[in-house]
């Protein structure tokens, strides 16, 4: 059984690798506060399945989402400006 997190109010920018390698992490609740989804933030989030994207996020670095084999989808919003090549 996976964790699922939300994160609080106030969050702006995932950092890079901030949650590279969660192996329980199966979903997570951006709030709409965040505009940016640093390089390798969910990376090798094996049991990742669901990732609430805001209106807000801009920009989605690389290897994002790189080996999250449960990630059926992700829906990208009008506001994304910047998607690296290799997000996924």
């Amino acid at each position: 059984m996976g964790v699922s997190i939300r994160l609080p109010d106030g969050v702006r920018k995932i950092g890079d690798y901030s949650f590279r390698n969660c192996k329980s992490l199966s979903s997570i609740h951006l709030p709409d506060g965040v505009t940016e989804i640093g390089h390798s933030a969910f990376s090798s989030c094996i049991l990742l399945s669901y990732v609430r994207l805001p209106n807000g996020v801009t920009e989605i670095s690389g290897s994002a989402f790189l080996n999250c084999k449960s990630l059926s989808s992700i829906r990208l919003l009008d506001g994304v400006s910047e998607i690296s090549e290799s997000f996924i």
